[in-house]
């Protein structure tokens, strides 16, 4: 592990608790939306809340991914990386 905040444990458990998050908005949205699992047929206003969600819902989001790639510089930090490993290494930590 290199100078990281969390472990890969704590990461692991956020991601767990930001799937479940995610999971509960949108079946509270689309329960909302009338949609009942046991129906034959769902409601037109059910059918348009999940196309809403898949097709609308991460429209906000899409500009943060450039935002990320433009600060994300790992070859940069690669050479530092690879040095601070192998030093913890020789050194038995």
């Amino acid at each position: 592990m290199w100078k990281a905040c969390f472990t890969p444990a704590q990461r692991a458990f956020g991601a767990k608790i930001g799937a479940g998050v995610g999971g509960v908005a949108a079946l509270a949205i689309i329960g909302a939306a009338g949609y009942n699992g046991l129906a034959a047929v769902q409601p037109e206003t059910a059918i348009a809340a999940v196309k809403n969600l898949y097709l609308a819902a991460p429209i906000p989001f899409m500009p943060a991914i450039p935002a990320f790639y433009y600060f994300y510089k790992p070859d940069k930090l690669y050479p530092t990386v690879m040095a601070d490993l192998q030093k913890q290494e020789t050194e038995g930590k």
